[in-house]
């Protein structure tokens, strides 16, 4: 069985203050192609990154997360959205040549 574990490389500092490893926080992220087909998932859960980044974005709050979802975990919460700003600070834009129209000759 093929496994992936997400782990970031760098510390971040927590709105609240606290300074958060981002290996350590993104560990709770895996990508198992036998769980929700291999999407980011909580670890342990079939919880998505993808979910809970569309719950925060549609106006839910953590506490509806924990309430809706009682194993995730506020450090969960911030792992899936640490993990997503990852990926969108490596992701490349890769400009593509648009064909120009011939004339007729």
């Amino acid at each position: 069985m093929l496994t992936m574990l997400w782990w970031g490389n760098a510390k971040r500092d927590d709105p609240a203050g606290e300074e958060m490893d981002a290996m350590a926080t993104n560990a709770r992220i895996e990508i198992n192609p036998k769980v929700m087909l291999g999407k980011p998932v909580i670890r342990g859960t079939r919880v998505t990154v993808e979910l809970i980044l569309r719950k925060l974005g549609e106006g839910a709050t953590a506490e509806d997360l924990l309430d809706a979802y009682p194993r995730l975990t506020r450090e969960d919460i911030r792992a899936a959205i640490s993990y997503a700003a990852d990926l969108v600070a490596h992701e490349e834009t890769v400009p593509v040549a648009t064909p120009q129209p011939t004339s007729p000759s």
